[in-house]
């Protein structure tokens, strides 16, 4: 597969996001894969791959009345999505498909119409961690959140600092369910659920859902709006609605173009150096909202340090800049995951 061989052109969330009890969760997926055809200007009968978790895409398929040539249900969690834009990129560009819908739903705040996971006895799962009563993430990865504070030295203000920080961003998302301001002290002082997690380090629960669509690169001209893959370098014209809400914080559209970055040969990945969201401080005294990583970098991600600083060539935007995982050596605090 090439780089910029393949492109998104249609994408969307349900028509309501948080709290929806008169909609199932085969509904959400339903309605999210209809507000992205309609993105796309595409009709159900235009998709014939189609790629989903929570549901089967033989149950999303027969919902929408697809008939599709390639499905792929992967299912491993949060990160599902993520494998399915790689999947539907590779069927696409071995002919095995041409237009790909990814849907994504769930009812987890309502629970309408939801699909229970059961454990068998038999399985790993079953055997190991079962009868312990884990009941979810903030139960299940409380040993190796441990292992990693240990290992890196890690402090709890600094993994505090984590949902002090997705909080100020989700106060730039006019669709967020909680946009109020948290400190560190906050965090601290919320109940314990399951140590070291205590409520405002949980993920919150709601009811919603998402959806893309995919095409070859070379179709992307047949549509109202696109976007190549940030997987395969290089920024592109991005969809209105997405150039109407990509605003830096004095309410100027943020600039889309390799002259925003540090332009290279194009089609080129520029040196994973920096991901626009962190920026080298001078060291200073650590407070108790904000300790200092080992190093003497301050540990803050916040979201004024963001726009300002050179963009990625390989993100369609600054706003969608991702980080790398850093290399063990290296400071973690400041640092996320770039997919």
């Amino acid at each position: 597969m090439q780089p910029k061989s393949i492109a998104i052109v249609g994408a969307a969330e349900t028509t309501n996001l948080g709290v929806i009890p008169d909609t199932s969760q085969i509904q959400l997926h339903a309605d999210a894969a209809l507000n992205a055809m309609a993105d796309a200007g595409l009709k159900p009968a235009d998709i014939d791959g189609i790629a989903t978790a929570g549901e089967t895409p033989v149950t999303v398929a027969h919902y929408l009345g697809l008939t599709p040539k390639w499905v792929d249900g992967t299912a491993v969690g949060g990160c599902s999505f993520m494998i399915h834009v790689r999947h539907a990129a590779a069927a696409i560009a071995a002919g095995l498909c041409e237009t790909v819908l990814i849907t994504h739903g769930e009812s987890g705040r309502s629970g309408v119409g939801r699909t229970r996971n059961v454990t068998a006895p038999t399985s790993l799962a079953g055997q190991f961690e079962k009868p312990y009563g884990p009941m979810g993430p903030p139960t299940l990865f409380t040993i190796p959140v441990l292992r990693y504070m240990k290992t890196y030295g890690l402090s709890h203000e600094q993994l505090a600092m984590v949902s002090v920080v997705q909080r100020e961003w989700a106060g730039k998302n006019p669709r967020a369910t909680f946009k109020t301001p948290i400190t560190v002290e906050d965090v601290l002082n919320s109940r314990m659920i399951a140590y070291p997690f205590r409520l405002l380090q949980c993920c919150l629960v709601t009811d919603g859902g998402g959806a893309l669509i995919l095409v070859v690169a070379e179709r992307a001209r047949d549509f109202p709006q696109s976007l190549p893959l940030a997987a395969n370098s290089g920024p592109a014209g991005l969809p209105a609605r997405h150039r109407r809400e990509c605003r830096d914080p004095d309410g100027q559209l943020a600039r889309h173009s390799r002259d925003s970055g540090n332009p290279g040969p194009q089609g080129s990945r520029p040196p994973p150096a920096f991901a626009g969201v962190t920026k080298e401080r001078p060291p200073r005294e650590p407070s108790a909202s904000q300790g200092l990583c080992r190093g003497g970098r301050a540990n803050r991600i916040s979201t004024a340090d963001t726009y300002r600083l050179p963009l990625r060539t390989d993100q369609p935007c600054g706003c969608h800049n991702r980080m790398l995982l850093p290399r063990k050596s290296e400071p973690t605090i400041g640092r996320a995951v770039r997919f």
